[in-house]
């Protein structure tokens, strides 16, 4: 477990609320001590094993973007971001641990309780392999002997929100957050926002995409080396005022050419170009940003997103900018029922990419 100087603002702020026994189903619980014993466990036992696990029990076989634990801290970061705590170590004076336990805040202290181990379960089902990792998480509890957790009750409670995160309900739909409870109860907690919660794991799990996911070279298999090209280039993912920023940063070469992307149903190998991908993970984030507005107030939903994409060469010791623009990802007019990035932004497909970065060719 680490110290507390390492601990992230919304961990600070759970720490500071557990102060406030009454607040919790069983006032006579030190909740801060079984979140840290459950952290260790998974600290010592699951998190240096999933990437290892993934790449060996996945039918799609090869090496995955890092879900190491520094991934459970960066989700947990961005919750906290979304919430509106800093990022630097504390949560300053922006709220204070009163107020919380008064309801005065975004969540109650048990909420906040259940969110982060939420978020320490969420991708742990990795370790079994990818398909259906979400519905592997008893399991995991199970392998570290439910440490820090012996209610059943709530275990079952932090059970159904991580599988939210992802995978699909028993129709097929992605909507997994509509098919929970609205509220829940616990002992002397009498409500606890199940979809809310849910919906702040699935967003900040989504957005916490960074270069520091991405594997050495050496280390990816051509067949998905374009998941960790995404990735690399990713060099700005900020949050403020809940609008959130991503900044792509390309050099020529890796835009013109194209990167593998899995294999088709005969087993060909299939190509894309990284601007095309880019497009395709950006229309995935804008609709899991609006699904989970859905569930979250207005004042912790994100507003927009906005992207710049900046593609570059090097020549004679000097950078070029050769592709230089913004997309703004938001509610605007009428909703429409599907979101085709790569229709609405053709011009920064990669074929179109590739024509404009090297003029004058055929």
């Amino acid at each position: 477990m680490p110290s507390d100087i390492d601990l992230l603002s919304l961990e600070k702020l759970f720490e500071k609320c557990c102060a406030h026994g009454e607040c919790f189903p069983n006032n006579n619980t030190d909740y801060f001590e079984r979140y840290k014993e459950t952290l260790r466990a998974l600290r010592e036992k699951i998190y240096p094993q999933i990437n290892l696990g993934l790449a060996l029990n996945s039918e799609e076989v090869g090496v995955y973007t890092d879900h190491g634990p520094e991934h459970f801290d960066e989700v947990v970061k961005y919750a906290g971001l979304i919430l509106g705590l800093l990022s630097e170590g504390t949560y300053g004076d922006v709220i204070d641990a009163e107020d919380v336990a008064k309801g005065n805040w975004k969540l109650a202290p048990y909420e906040i309780y259940l969110l982060l181990l939420a978020i320490r379960f969420h991708d742990t089902g990795n370790i079994y392999g990818r398909d259906g990792h979400e519905k592997k998480i008893l399991r995991v509890m199970s392998d570290i002997a439910n440490a820090g957790l012996e209610d059943a009750v709530e275990r079952r409670i932090i059970v159904k929100i991580a599988q939210a995160h992802g995978g699909l309900t028993s129709g097929g739909s992605k909507d997994t957050i509509s098919e929970m409870e609205i509220n829940t109860e616990h002992g002397s907690v009498s409500r606890i926002r199940l979809r809310k919660i849910a919906a702040l794991v699935r967003i900040a799990d989504e957005i916490c995409e960074n270069r520091n996911r991405a594997k050495p070279p050496v280390l990816v298999k051509s067949r998905n080396e374009i998941y960790h090209k995404y990735a690399e280039s990713i060099y700005t993912n900020s949050l403020d005022n809940n609008e959130l920023n991503l900044k792509f940063s390309i050099l020529k070469k890796d835009a013109e050419r194209k990167w593998g992307k899995g294999e088709d149903s005969s087993g060909e190998p299939i190509e894309t170009y990284l601007t095309d991908e880019i497009l395709l993970r950006l229309e995935k984030m804008e609709l899991e940003r609006r699904y989970c507005a859905r569930f979250i107030s207005q004042d912790i939903a994100i507003s927009k997103i906005v992207v710049c994409i900046n593609i570059y060469d090097v020549a004679d010791e000097e950078y070029k900018d050769l592709f230089d623009e913004k997309i703004v990802l938001e509610d605007v007019g009428y909703p429409k029922e599907e979101l085709k990035l790569s229709e609405k932004y053709k011009s920064f497909s990669g074929e179109e990419i590739v024509k404009l970065i090297n003029p004058g060719t055929a």
